[in-house]
């Protein structure tokens, strides 16, 4: 294991040894402050002796700087390599046609379980009489795929791909995922670019999305929304009213509640993915949430690009009713029986 505590305000930092990607740094709490991470090292990498690290800074995301306030500072200490005993994996319990939808985080920025690794981007696996469907697929192909396994997860297993939006962070797994399961069906906005369609390799099954549409029997895309970031969001029916999923909510994220209270014909019980709310105002948050509260949204899990003001803000006004988000994180329900 690869401990470090670093300074730096930029996301996808990635972190090699030997040359070889071991993981990315979480992303900074905006906040000057030391933060911790913990990357795996396989034995295998490792030479004896001498052993070569290097970190490669990555870009701020454009839509998350604020002008005149970005940062370029990367700051380390205390870097060390320990020998860790291997932790037994807790598997999700499997969903094979019974009552339970499940949802399983496999890609965030935000750590849930912290033998897992994070970087900059949004899935997750929801599972749902008997099918599973990737939300997503993050930003980087290796990362998504080493979280699944370690969640109980393969490419073997999905049977349809959702994509939120095009932003590379929501769409970098895309192949990795494709190479080992070519037989899914992906379901992507009709104006997603050419060049990204292309990229869903021949055997699997494209569905370009122009309106809001059901994929599976009480699961449905919003539809594409949104003016200059087209995005669509996944609405999930269960026992408890509705749950929807989203990668960053670019059209607004009381806008995509209210389209999948339209979607679903039901109460919303569940909000979980990205708000899109970092650097927004506490009178804005405020509206924000008596929003939620007048369209019935029962719980909250916000993650992702939602920022950590926003974050703390749902937390204390959710109460028990918060969740704490991050990759890991297992919810289930009881689904709804049509």
């Amino acid at each position: 294991m690869l401990r470090l505590e670093f300074e730096g305000h930029e996301h996808t930092n990635r972190v090699k040894i030997n040359g070889q990607t071991i993981g990315y740094l979480p992303s900074q709490t905006w906040a000057d402050m030391w933060m911790s991470a913990a990357l795996p090292v396989p034995a295998d990498l490792l030479r004896v002796g001498y052993n070569e690290l290097s970190i490669e800074a990555g870009r701020v995301i454009p839509d998350c700087q604020v002008p005149g306030n970005a940062w370029d500072e990367l700051l380390f200490r205390h870097v060390r390599l320990e020998r860790v005993p291997t932790p037994t994996p807790q598997m999700p319990t499997p969903v094979s046609g019974g009552r339970t939808m499940t949802i399983t985080v496999v890609f965030d920025n935000n750590a849930y379980r912290p033998e897992l690794e994070t970087a900059w981007g949004f899935a997750a696996v929801v599972q749902r009489g008997g099918q599973a469907i990737l939300f997503d697929t993050g930003a980087d192909g290796r990362m998504l795929l080493a979280n699944m396994a370690a969640l109980g997860f393969a490419p073997a297993d999905l049977d349809v791909i959702v994509l939120s939006h095009e932003h590379a962070d929501h769409t970098g797994g895309l192949e990795a995922v494709l190479k080992q399961n070519p037989n899914v069906t992906v379901y992507l906005p009709q104006a997603f670019s050419t060049r990204l369609k292309e990229r869903v390799v021949v055997g699997a099954r494209l569905v370009e999305v122009s309106g809001p549409v059901e994929i599976a029997s009480g699961l449905w895309s919003t539809g594409p929304m949104g003016d200059s970031i087209i995005e669509q969001g996944l609405v999930v029916q269960t026992a408890s009213g509705l749950t929807l999923l989203t990668g960053c909510a670019h059209p607004g994220i009381v806008a995509m509640v209210r389209r999948a209270r339209e979607v679903g014909k039901g109460e919303m019980d569940l909000v979980l993915g990205g708000f899109h709310l970092a650097g927004a105002s506490k009178s804005t948050l405020e509206g924000i949430m008596a929003d939620f509260r007048e369209l019935g949204v029962a719980r909250v899990a916000p993650c992702h690009c939602t920022g950590e003001q926003a974050i703390t803000a749902f937390a204390a006004a959710y109460g028990a009713q918060y969740t704490r988000c991050g990759v890991g994180l297992v919810i289930q329900r009881e689904r709804s029986i049509r």
